[in-house]
């Protein structure tokens, strides 16, 4: 497979593979019609995959469900889960520049290369993953559904890329010729001039944490008109531990290894209004206060280590043409980010193209307020 892309500095790349499956699943009825038990389920599931470059590996899920009442329902999953390499992982290395401070020179900083990227011959990540929860949907409120899951998710042989100062830090410490052999060094001067940085498979990394759902229907009369109906939705997550090796970065938002963001809390809350043809649709997302990088110290490696909590609101209204041309007609208008929240300051620096960043583009909003616009049409 070839990736070509336009205006982007990604350079492209080519590789492929080959893979061969087998798969088998079940729902096994334990129990039926019994006091505290209308009904126990046992799904089972298995999958046997063959990865050219990586060979045969299996992944299994073991689940119950067992509904107690009309009311209220549990909920388990027991599971061996597998990803795979994907192509760019496979195949797509880069060489980019590189900040390091080098123990082996007394802590010296100054700027390197680095190869960064693809290895056709890393192995598939293995996870273990368990989650228990409960749905509760009481008589005495019709049209409210809440469910609470906890969830816990140790993976083995994480695909991952290391920070080129991982890399030196390990060789230091434990003189790991897994380590060592991807650094040379300049024979003269002795500097390090290029890091073999490609993905492997890291010893091990735990998440775990808690989801929240709460969903509310309901007819309503209020302003009259036609059939007029509400739902509100709650979506949270509390994440406890997201953790690679020793070091556990639930609450990290800064752009440092391992780079995407774990803030500790999100939420989305949501409100849908609908009077006859007419609709409106109003979202607010939260992102709760967290750190710049959970290894700096405030007023040591960084001015200021906490990061603002965000809040962004959407906004979206409908109206529905009828029977117009034998067709529907909707003209909608959304608004995104709809008060111009700015993100919160979460600052870091780009050694390869050397610029700086003021905040996390994957977890916060960069672009600000923004309209569409639209008219759609179904037949």
């Amino acid at each position: 497979m070839d990736d070509y892309l336009q205006f982007v500095s990604v350079d492209n790349f080519q590789g492929s593979f080959n893979v061969k499956e087998l798969f088998a699943e079940t729902l096994v009825p334990l129990i039926a019609n019994k006091p505290f038990a209308q009904q126990l389920n046992l799904d089972l599931a298995a999958r046997w995959a063959d990865y050219s470059g990586s060979g045969g590996i299996w992944a299994w899920k073991a689940g119950l469900n067992w509904q107690t009442t009309s009311e209220l329902r549990f909920r388990g999953t027991i599971s061996r889960d597998i990803r795979a390499a994907s192509l760019e992982e496979r195949f797509d290395s880069q060489g980019q520049g590189a900040s390091v401070s080098d123990p082996f020179l007394g802590d010296m900083n100054y700027t390197t290369f680095q190869i960064r990227g693809g290895n056709p011959n890393v192995n598939p990540e293995k996870a273990d993953t368990f989650t228990v929860g409960a749905v509760y949907q009481p008589s005495f409120a019709s049209g409210l559904s809440v469910s609470l899951d906890w969830y816990s998710i140790k993976v083995k042989g994480a695909i991952s890329l290391l920070s080129v100062q991982t890399i030196v830090d390990t060789c230091y410490k434990t003189q790991d010729p897994e380590y060592c052999g991807r650094i040379t060094r300049d024979s003269g001067s002795g500097l390090i001039t290029n890091v073999q940085n490609t993905y492997i498979n890291v010893n091990h990394q735990k998440v775990s944490g808690f989801d929240l759902e709460a969903d509310y229907n309901r007819d309503v009369k209020i302003f009259g008109g036609g059939a007029e109906s509400i739902n509100a939705r709650f979506l949270g997550s509390y994440m406890t531990k997201y953790a690679i090796g020793s070091t556990n970065y639930v609450g990290q938002v800064g752009t440092a290894f391992p780079g995407d963001g774990y803030p500790k809390f999100r939420g989305t809350a949501n409100l849908t209004y609908n009077n006859g043809p007419f609709g409106l649709f109003l979202q607010e997302r939260f992102i709760g206060a967290a750190k710049n990088n959970v290894d700096y110290t405030t007023g040591v490696q960084i001015e200021n280590n906490k990061v603002d909590p965000a809040y962004y609101t959407d906004l979206r209204v409908s109206y529905n043409f009828k029977g117009i041309s034998n067709g529907d007609w909707e003209m909608y208008l959304n608004v995104t980010n709809l008060f111009d929240k700015n993100p919160p300051l979460v600052p870091s620096y780009s050694v390869f193209v050397g610029t700086g960043y003021g905040s996390n583009e994957r977890i916060y909003d960069l672009l600000g307020r923004r309209f569409t616009m639209g008219l759609r049409f179904r037949y």
